[in-house]
């Protein structure tokens, strides 16, 4: 986006000299009580009989975007040019901030406010206020008819200015300010002085609005923010393409490991006290599922307690889990009422050999006709590179997430 319109040359309406430095000062607005001389940075009150200066200004950090003074905007239609910079800071038991707010003036003596602060832009126009009022106690802000509740209050300070300003400025200002948020687009600020109190109402207005605004000196703006528009839509396509690769192989891994591995099924009868199977597991370090199912009887409405564990060669027991399992009132054994009450059922044999199954079952159980099946998945791995392919792709869509850069 580009814009050929060029800004039109002010006509100043007096030229006066500093009288700290001798430097020339220009004066554009009629309402103009204060020039801050760029060379010395005096704040020099005009109007009077002879020109009087109130202090010096510090040297105004960098805002970071094209608005100087002099610079000509056209907001709804009417052109405004850039009458002076007011750089604040306001502080409460936790923190300190700064904010920059422009003094925009147009040809037919409006103005308008735009701040900058961490939350973006914004656009304020001064209203006339005559209620009681007090920004350091008051709960609401009767406006226009109007309660708006009190949401944040702070005293703040000038740091610094430069160009032309409305009031007769002096070294290091103080000020209260009452904000009135969660109103839609609409914002209210009261800033309270010994002297007096304004109020000012305004709605946020994005960086786009504004290089657009400022026209052909607004150029290199909107091609820096397309360039970052433009990163931030790569970085926003791959974090997507990353957490949506995470979550299907998070969901692949799951339903995999449940399908994976050779799959043998080994039946012993069990006696009083339980029994035992050997079986072989194959490769060490492979990760095993092992499960149980029962088949018998038992007295009506009764259950069994049986635990699985795995001894291996040299004799160390691990347990895995405990299931109950419970007959229907006419005495037939059912798996579906089976709980695992404990443990897990993956192994993992450290060792090459024979190793041995063991399901015990509880002091309550007689021997009979009753067997149980001890269900082996040998080679059970590919769940586990699903699952760490998932939580390492997740935090790269995650990190690539919070590079998105972000333009208020």
């Amino acid at each position: 986006m580009s814009s050929t319109r060029q800004a039109p040359a002010r006509d100043a309406l007096q030229q006066l000299q500093c009288p700290n430095c001798g430097t020339a000062l220009t004066q554009y607005s009629a309402g103009t009580q204060t020039l801050v001389c760029p060379n010395c940075g005096s704040y020099v009150a005009i109007g009077g009989e002879e020109l009087e200066v109130n202090g010096k200004t510090r040297k105004l950090p960098d805002p970071g975007v094209p608005l100087k003074i002099g610079k000509m905007l056209t907001l709804d239609g009417v052109q405004y040019f850039v009458m002076g910079r007011v750089v604040y800071v306001g502080w409460d038991d936790d923190s300190r901030w700064t904010w920059n707010e422009w003094l925009l003036g147009a040809e037919d003596g409006r103005m308008l406010w735009l701040s900058l602060d961490e939350k973006g832009f914004a656009l304020f126009t001064k209203h006339r206020f005559r209620e009681q009022f007090d920004a350091r106690s008051s709960r609401t802000l009767n406006f226009k008819g109007t309660e708006l509740a009190i949401t944040e209050r702070y005293p703040a300070r000038i740091v610094g200015a430069e160009g032309e300003l409305t009031w007769r400025a002096t070294a290091d200002d103080r000020l209260f300010v009452a904000e009135v948020a969660n109103r839609g687009e609409m914002q209210y600020s009261v800033q309270q002085t010994e002297e007096e109190i304004e109020v000012y109402e305004g709605k946020k207005i994005d960086r786009l609005a504004l290089a657009v605004a400022l026209g052909k000196d607004g150029d290199g703006w909107l091609l820096e923010m397309e360039d970052k528009q433009s990163r931030g839509e790569t970085w926003q396509t791959v974090a997507g393409l990353c957490i949506l690769f995470a979550v299907f192989a998070l969901i692949a891994g799951i339903a995999i490991g449940g399908l994976t591995g050779r799959r043998q099924t080994l039946s012993l009868p069990l006696t009083a006290g339980g029994n035992t199977i050997p079986v072989d597991f194959g490769q060490v370090g492979r990760p095993v599922v092992l499960d149980m199912t029962f088949t018998g009887t038992l007295a009506p409405s009764s259950g069994v307690d049986a635990s699985l564990s795995v001894i291996a060669p040299n004799e160390i027991s691990t347990e895995l889990f405990t299931k109950s399992f419970f007959s229907t009132p006419g005495g037939a054994l059912t798996n579906a009422v089976g709980t695992q009450l404990r443990g897990t059922n993956l192994y993992i044999p450290n060792q090459r050999g024979e190793h041995t199954v063991r399901v015990a079952i509880g002091e309550t159980f007689q021997s009979g006709d009753f067997t149980v099946q001890v269900i082996v998945r040998r080679d059970n791995w590919v769940s586990g590179w699903f699952i760490g392919y998932a939580i390492l792709v997740g935090l790269i869509g995650i990190i690539a997430f919070l590079r998105v850069p972000t333009q208020k």
